[in-house]
């Protein structure tokens, strides 16, 4: 004799699925009742005609933000642009670094129109020394040189602007 074993999952769910909606039930909830227009057809005596009914879209978020207009002549800027540059022996060096990378990065982003940083806005930069000098080499130098042999890296962060159009002469 073979037993045969009784799971009630499928009738649970059999049961579930069957029940109908509570009166409180959303509606909207429901992703069929936002498949857009549908159709059935009507009968009416003697004719059969097809009725498309619409149903509304479903209900969208729309935040709008207002920005002026730019002229296509004008100057405009974009959100500041943060680069790094390498380490180098002296402070004119690391900062040269540090522009050099501003530009590829907002060549990279925004393109060829943003990388003068003669026309970004906001420009500021910093710079810092850039390693410990912990190293036999660096302790040598230091002893030969006095102290203070440290290498520098600048920190830049400025708003990349294209230049506006200059009248025709």
């Amino acid at each position: 004799m073979t037993r045969f074993r009784f799971s009630p999952v499928p009738l649970l769910t059999a049961l579930t699925l069957a029940a109908p909606a509570a009166a409180g039930d959303n509606v909207y909830a429901d992703p069929a009742t936002w498949t857009g227009p549908r159709t059935h057809t009507a009968e009416r005596p003697g004719a059969r005609q097809t009725v498309r009914r619409h149903f509304r879209e479903a209900p969208r978020v729309r935040a709008w933000v207002k920005v002026a207009p730019v002229a296509a002549g004008d100057a405009h800027c974009l959100a500041p642009q943060r680069a790094v540059g390498t380490p180098h022996a002296s402070e004119a060096a690391a900062l040269e670094s540090a522009v050099r990378h501003w530009q590829a990065l907002a060549r990279h982003d925004w393109g060829e129109l943003y990388t003068d940083i003669r026309q970004a806005r906001d420009a500021r930069h910093r710079c810092a020394r850039a390693e410990t000098n912990e190293t036999a080499a660096g302790r040598a130098v230091e002893a030969l040189t006095g102290g203070d042999v440290w290498r520098t890296r600048c920190e830049i962060v400025a708003r990349p602007c294209r230049k506006a159009l200059e009248p025709m002469r």
